[in-house]
């Protein structure tokens, strides 16, 4: 990820930065959208165990557990839970044993961020598709429609009607 400085004029640069996603209408509300999108480092970021129950809703539990080499069985019920599960496999302790949630937390926050983590979503349903489709054209009045090739024969029939009043006028002078 690098900035890039494009100088339109003396005084005044583009900036290109390839982690500012355009925000949507429901974008932004809260941060962990801005965390998630990637337009937060998980470096810079303060608390980033706040928004692993984010990442858990949006993940797979058999992806988490492929990606960080868990056990099949291995059960949590939220994220501190994941991140305790977490902290404990990689050795990410505290002196005296007590697991370092908000290191582990930036290594997953950080995964997810460079798409190491496994993540989709289902397209629309095609039914709910095609509802969208037939509502839209029934916002639309067919007498409203443009009808191109009733244009294009009004076009000719003007045109013929044209061609043959100058060839009738063509035709007179000549007499």
């Amino acid at each position: 990820r690098i900035w890039q400085y494009i100088a339109l004029t003396r005084r005044l640069y583009l900036l290109d930065c390839p982690g500012i996603v355009p925000p949507t209408a429901s974008d932004f509300k809260n941060d962990a959208a801005k965390v998630l999108k990637g337009v937060v480092r998980a470096e810079r970021v303060e608390g980033c165990s706040w928004y692993i129950d984010e990442v858990l809703s949006r993940v797979k539990k058999q992806y988490l557990i492929q990606r960080y080499k868990l056990d099949a069985d291995t059960e949590w019920e939220d994220g501190e839970g994941f991140l305790t599960i977490l902290a404990n496999k990689m050795g990410k302790l505290f002196k005296g044993g007590d697991p370092d949630l908000d290191t582990t937390a930036r290594i997953v926050l950080y995964d997810w961020q460079r798409g190491r983590i496994p993540f989709f979503t289902m397209p629309p349903d095609e039914n709910a598709a095609e509802e969208t489709k037939t509502a839209a054209d029934a916002q639309v009045p067919a007498a409203d429609e443009f009808d191109a090739a009733a244009s294009a024969k009004q076009d000719g029939e003007e045109n013929s009607e044209a061609a043959a009043a100058a060839a009738g006028a063509a035709g007179k002078e000549a007499a």
